[in-house]
């Protein structure tokens, strides 16, 4: 399982995408550096293969992001940055 942050830093949007090696469930959560969620998504049947989420930057200041996303149990974190 991997997953990308594009483009980071981002402007007005950026796409995390996700390449799951099997169909399952994922679970997608960013968060801001006080730790409260900016975005949730949940998908219970994902097929094998690229998954995308779009971030639209709304009211999201400029500034370091955090990212957790949950595939079939394999958790992954990261951070990107909005300019």
């Amino acid at each position: 399982t991997s997953v990308n942050v594009y483009p980071n830093p981002m402007i007005d949007q950026a796409t995390i995408l996700c390449n799951l090696p099997q169909s399952g469930s994922v679970d997608i959560v960013v968060y801001d550096m006080r730790g409260s969620i900016i975005m949730k998504e949940s998908r219970a049947k994902v097929p094998a293969g690229e998954y995308k989420v779009n971030i639209n930057r709304n009211d999201m200041k400029a500034g370091i992001y955090l990212y957790s996303v949950l595939i079939n149990g394999e958790k992954t974190t990261g951070k990107f940055i909005v300019q």
